[in-house]
């Protein structure tokens, strides 16, 4: 999948993520972080734009989009 043009990988990750509870998701992250706060690692150097994303951030979104939680970059 990471040699897909950004906007089909975009469209094929959201796919497989809408398969998904994303309240499980969370529950799930934080058990495996426990007793810590989950974090998502992006490598990629800011900004993030078609050229140079990151699904994990594609994640983030869905998070926000889902659940309206906000996932902040640090």
């Amino acid at each position: 999948m990471l040699r897909m043009p950004y906007e089909q990988y975009r469209a094929e990750y959201f796919h497989i993520l809408e398969a998904l509870d994303p309240e499980r998701v969370v529950e799930d992250l934080a058990a495996l972080a426990h007793p810590y706060e989950p974090v998502l690692l992006c490598w990629e150097k800011h900004p993030l734009t078609s050229e140079n994303w990151c699904h994990r951030r594609m994640v983030a979104e869905w998070f926000e989009n889902k659940l309206g939680m906000k996932v902040r970059e640090i």
